[in-house]
């Protein structure tokens, strides 16, 4: 399975993997010419592979859709904030799968 990058540029900004535990993640998000940083707190979504247009996709992670924010990424105005968040959604996780045992 190919894992989620560490660093990953997109619409002009760039996302520094700074924290990952397990299946949660955070990145800071940054582009040239601005001070202001802000961080990302991402459940990482997994596939098993597929095949769209006779082309051959391989199992791998991928950061959530921008239609998934709010539920499975968010945006922070601080890494402490980001660490907070990451903590309560290991929270919800732990109470879900002991609730499913």
């Amino acid at each position: 399975m190919k894992i989620l990058e560490k660093e990953i540029t997109s619409k002009g900004f760039k996302y520094t993997q700074l924290l990952r535990e397990d299946k949660f993640a955070i990145y800071e998000q940054s582009k040239k010419g601005y001070d202001i940083k802000k961080y990302e707190v991402i459940i990482i979504d997994s596939h098993n592979g597929y095949e769209i247009g006779g082309q051959q996709v391989l199992p791998s992670e991928m950061y959530p859709s921008s239609t998934l924010w709010g539920v499975k990424g968010f945006t922070m105005e601080s890494y402490d904030d980001a660490l907070k968040k990451v903590k309560i959604l290991k929270k919800k996780e732990a109470a879900k799968m002991a609730k499913e045992k």
